[in-house]
C-alpha cells in the first residue's frame, strides 16, 4: 500500500481488496487464538492465560490509537507501528513454557 500510494498507483480497488483480505484474517485470527489456548496452557493456568489475554486486548483498545498518533510523528510512521505491533509480545515472557503433550 505505502509504496503504491508513493508511485502513485494506489487505486480504490486496493483499498478494498486490502479491507477485506484483513476482516477475513482478523476473523480468522479471532476464533483461532480462542480455540488454541487451551491447548497450549494447562487446565489449572488456563484462567490466568485467558485473563492475561483479555487484560492485553483492553489496555490495546484504549491508548494504543493515542499512542500510535503521539509516536508517528515524533519516531517515524515505521518505529511507531513496530513498537505498537511489538510492545504485548513483552508479556509473553512472563507465560509458563507450555505444557508437554503425550
Amino acid at each position: 500500500m505505502p509504496a503504491a500510494a508513493a508511485l502513485g498507483a494506489l487505486r480504490i480497488e486496493h483499498l478494498v481488496a486490502v479491507g477485506f483480505l484483513l476482516g477475513t484474517f482478523t476473523v480468522l485470527f479471532e476464533v483461532s487464538w480462542q480455540s488454541y489456548v487451551p491447548e497450549l496452557l494447562p487446565p489449572d493456568l488456563l484462567t490466568d492465560g485467558n485473563s492475561r489475554i483479555a487484560t492485553t486486548n483492553a489496555v490495546a483498545a484504549v491508548p494504543g490509537p493515542s499512542l500510535a498518533v503521539l509516536l508517528a510523528p515524533a519516531l517515524g510512521a515505521w518505529l511507531a507501528v513496530g513498537w505498537v505491533f511489538f510492545s504485548p509480545l513483552r508479556g509473553l515472557r512472563d507465560l509458563p513454557a507450555p505444557a508437554g503433550r503425550a
